[in-house]
């Protein structure tokens, strides 16, 4: 049920554009009730599963709750945003 994944690692592929595309990103990511509100975040004990827009890196660098983080999102990365959803 649980396997691992790789990203594309063929030139061609990894230059493909996905932004735009309806992208399905699972995990057991950090979970906010409202993220306006400065409320704590949590890990998930449930693999969690949402379908969502590919966004650009630099779009998605410019993320409220991105834009905080210490690791910076690079050309390895493909990032995956809407509403208050996200993944990279």
């Amino acid at each position: 049920f649980i396997k691992p994944i790789c990203l594309p690692l063929e030139p061609a592929l990894r230059k493909l554009n996905y932004v735009g595309e309806i992208l399905q990103v699972t995990g057991y990511g950090r979970t906010v009730s409202d993220p306006d509100e400065n409320t704590k975040s949590s890990r998930s004990n449930v693999k969690m599963k949402v379908s969502i827009h590919g966004l650009s890196n630099d779009d998605c660098r410019q993320r409220p709750g991105i834009k905080q983080l210490t690791r910076t999102i690079t050309d390895y990365h493909i990032c995956a945003a809407e509403d208050r959803k996200d993944s990279w």
